[in-house]
């Protein structure tokens, strides 16, 4: 058995599944039209030596990136026939094609920003082509689309003025100064930066048109830390509008500002819908609060929406707090004393005056160097010691900089509410306000569920607060994509905060600064070494809060078939790598495993080491690699070699060592294991774009996989011998489309997983950014039945989007239906310690 058995996890990355022809060919030959229409224009009119002198004018980059168009080309052909003729999956097609359209444009102009939004747009159209199903994530992505695709056409029609219709440029130019811009300014600055300026308006108008304030209330892109930040940007714009004096601009700036900051309470009542908030209950825990933070407050609101947060806001002596719920009811007092008390944390701090000051800081910091106040300033001054690009990576890390200013904020209003008592009470209210950002949507901030409405059952609550639950604990050691992703958040990662109230020696400065620790080397392993510290106490804290509001913890293993997982494991060797830094590498065998109380780890395995010694370990702290000693593999490279042992080092896995044809050799992987070809487990085909639902009867295994032979029964009952070199197996997890197209095959195989019974995760086109863990209940020509969990729920063929399958589950691909391009991506994507395919 060569499988990773870990949590059930909805940060499963979807591939693209449908193609729109006509429309992508079109895009990706786009440049290469584009050249022939200037040839036809053009060329003809030159003479040789012109034609050098053309030819010589392009640059190294853009004939390489010519040469790189060409061979992309090559490999968007070849992906192409595969996919017309055996309806593969289309996504290196889609890919290279993309990048015909970026270095292709890239080679005829030289522009890297024009061609680099070209690939984005692409990407974005079809992303937005895949959920087009999906009515809440169609308008996100179309969102998205709308916004670089405004930004596109502006830097489009910056380059053709300036570069290829000169004339036009120039009487652009004239048209701008005779309205007061400077005669120094730039055709193809001005586009680009009033498309980049204009960007993130045309997203919150198109977002606003098609959600409605929902968005910015139930989303995690714009925080009210953030919205008090873009109002002083907006009065800066609008003080740089004005004929004011260099030496009257900056304090200008900061009077308007004060006078926002003065007049925010009614301001952002308007802008949230801020309602007065008439309940008793709520009112009584608010004084309680306030008689130990001691801090008035002069207005109490709510915000309908459905999760819990609250947010402090309002000047000094106007302060105010507004709660956001849909019901207030659904909540615990211990959920409300927690964010109540650290919004007034806020309140009693002056945050919001702080902010202000940290809108003054970023000017002052550019004044000193001599930079634009903003990007509108940049455009219109014309001449420039900044070019774009410098200025752009300049603002992105001031911006980034500023922000850990205000994650500091955040972290003393943490510890204050810690000191003053409330810190386990904030702690559940931040676990009960994850659980509202659940599924791969929720990396982002975003929830298709919060924007509909939808009500969740019982059963999706227990399972998304385990998960939940899971996601925070493993984020006491966050990857470093995640952590990037936070610098430009308002506030710590949740696990941080939380950590807080466990380990007091995390104070507000440290919390501010734990992300940029995190992601520098050398501070990443000390700042991970530091947050698992608290990871008892994190793992108590959520287990309590859960166990209070769900109860037992089997219901969340019924839910998730969590033990069906863990039973599978018993009497396997395995390889347990920690996940927890002080932890050493384990190879033992599963002898037994127990239901534990911890949410965070239902699961503890009893291990047998080879000295005979009995030790138990929580799966959650541990990757689990099945590997068993003197049984046979076919390795990645298809040598059939038996497992002799694993070198551990310095408490770290090194390699699995094998005997092959009696020598002495290592991987970092196992492969499969010989067994997995027995009747204990499910192999299926994919041919044609569909799983065939094909019986494995039996297999001829020889010295390698590519010599070995393996007979077939498909659903007609006639028998197929396949040759190993002709085929390439994926090993679980895998993630199969769903193609509705395919109905009359792809029926036979759910069939099949009925008849098996067992789980696997189901992403539904309604709501595919969650996966739930499912069974097959019944098949019938138009309708699937489900057992999501503890409930039955029926859906349409066309409404299922993909599954994705673990052990006991094996596929064979058809090597001659895959493209040269996909074989290099597979490649890409086995090496090293990862092992998802043989035969490659």
């Amino acid at each position: 058995m060569s499988d990773k058995f870990d949590h059930v996890s909805d940060s499963t990355m979807k591939n693209w599944s449908v193609a729109i022809y006509i429309l992508r060919i079109s895009a990706y030959l786009h440049p290469i039209i584009l050249l022939d229409l200037l040839s036809t224009v053009k060329f003809t009119m030159l003479s040789q030596n012109d034609l050098l002198d053309l030819l010589d004018s392009f640059s190294t980059e853009q004939t390489l990136s010519g040469l790189l168009s060409i061979l992309l080309l090559v490999i968007f052909l070849l992906e192409l026939r595969k996919y017309l003729k055996y309806r593969s999956y289309p996504d290196i097609m889609e890919l290279s094609g993309i990048g015909v359209l970026a270095t292709g444009l890239f080679a005829l102009t030289g522009d890297m920003l024009l061609s680099g939004l070209a690939g984005i747009m692409g990407l974005m159209v079809i992303g937005t082509f895949e959920v087009r199903e999906n009515p809440i994530w169609v308008r996100m992505m179309g969102t998205f689309t709308i916004s670089y695709g405004f930004f596109f056409i502006m830097v489009a029609i910056g380059y053709l003025t300036s570069k290829v219709i000169p004339s036009l440029g120039a009487s652009l130019k004239n048209f701008l100064v005779s309205f007061g811009f400077s005669n120094a300014i730039e055709i193809q600055q001005f586009f680009v930066g009033v498309g980049y300026n204009l960007i993130i308006w045309v997203m919150v108008f198109t977002a606003f048109l098609l959600f409605g304030r929902k968005f910015i209330v139930v989303t995690r892109f714009i925080s009210p830390q953030m919205t008090y930040l873009i109002l002083y940007l907006v009065a800066i714009l609008v003080i740089l509008q004005l004929d004011f004096p260099d030496i009257v601009k900056y304090p200008a700036i900061f009077v308007v500002n004060i006078f926002i900051y003065l007049i925010s309470g009614p301001l952002l009542t308007i802008l949230y819908g801020i309602k007065p908030l008439d309940d008793e209950r709520v009112h009584s825990i608010i004084s309680e609060v306030q008689m130990k933070i001691k801090t008035p407050i002069r207005k109490i609101g709510i915000v309908e929406a459905p999760i819990l947060n609250a947010f402090a806001f309002g000047p000094w002596f106007d302060q105010r707090i507004a709660y956001i719920a849909s019901d207030l009811d659904q909540f615990t007092d211990t959920e409300i004393r927690g964010i109540t008390a650290h919004e007034l944390a806020h309140v009693k701090k002056k945050h919001t005056l702080i902010l202000l000051g940290i809108t003054a800081l970023e000017l002052i910091v550019k004044l000193i160097i001599d930079a634009p106040a903003t990007y509108w300033e940049y455009v219109f001054l014309g001449e420039q010691t900044w070019d774009f690009l410098s200025f752009w990576l300049f603002n992105i890390a001031l911006f980034a900089i500023l922000l850990t200013f205000v994650k500091m904020l955040e972290g003393q209003a943490d510890k204050i509410t810690r000191q003053k008592g409330y810190g386990i009470e904030l702690a559940e209210s931040l676990y009960r306000l994850e659980g509202f950002y659940y599924g791969i949507a929720g990396e982002i901030g975003f929830n298709t569920q919060l924007m509909t409405g939808k009500k969740r059952t019982k059963d999706e609550n227990i399972r998304f607060m385990g998960d939940q639950a899971y996601y925070l604990y493993q984020n006491l050691a966050p990857s470093r994509m995640t952590c990037f992703m936070n610098l430009i958040a308002s506030h710590p990662l949740t696990s941080i905060r939380i950590a807080m109230q466990a380990d007091h020696s995390i104070g507000a400065i440290r919390a501010g600064l734990m992300i940029w620790g995190l992601l520098l080397p050398g501070f990443r392993n000390r700042s991970i070494a530091k947050l698992q510290k608290s990871h008892n106490e994190m793992d108590r804290l959520l287990s309590m809060k859960y166990s209070r509001d769900f109860g037992n913890i089997k219901d969340y293993l019924e839910i998730t078939y969590e033990e069906e997982t863990a039973k599978k494991i018993v009497n396997h060797f395995v390889l347990a790598k920690p996940k927890i830094k002080k932890e050493t590498t384990i190879w033992g065998k599963v002898i037994g495993y127990e239901i534990t109380s911890s949410i965070v780890s239902p699961i503890e395995f009893e291990l047998e080491l080879a000295d005979g010694a009995q030790i138990t370990i929580q799966k959650s702290d541990y990757d689990l690699i099945i590997a068993d000693p003197n049984q046979e593999y076919f390795m990645k490279s298809g040598k059939r070699a038996v497992l002799e042992g694993v070198e551990i080092k310095d408490r770290k896995f090194k390699k699995f060592i094998f005997t092959y044809k009696k020598k002495k050799i290592s991987s970092r992987s196992t492969g499969i294991s010989l067994a997995e070809f027995d009747k204990h487990c499910y192999w299926f085909l994919y041919k044609n774009g569909s799983i065939q639902p094909w019986t494995l009867k039996e297999a001829i295994l020889n010295d390698t996989f590519q010599t070995s032979s393996f007979l077939m029964e498909d659903e007609s009952q006639k028998e197929h011998r396949l040759q190993g070199k002709d085929l390439i197996i994926d090993l679980p997890p895998q993630i199969q489309m769903i193609r509705s197209r395919n109905w009359e095959l792809e029926k036979h195989f759910f069939s099949r997983l009925q008849e098996i019974n067992e789980s696997f995760i189901l992403y539904d086109k309604e709501d595919f950014d969650i996966g739930s863990p499912t069974k097959v209940i019944s098949v019938s020509n138009d309708m699937i039945e489900f057992l999501e969990g503890r409930t039955a729920k029926s859906l349409a063929p066309k409404k299922v989007d993909a599954i994705v399958l673990n052990y006991p589950f094996y596929f064979f691909n058809l090597r001659s239906e895959m493209g040269i391009g996909n074989i290099l991506s597979l490649k890409m994507f086995n090496r090293g310690t990862q092992n998802n395919y043989i035969g490659l």
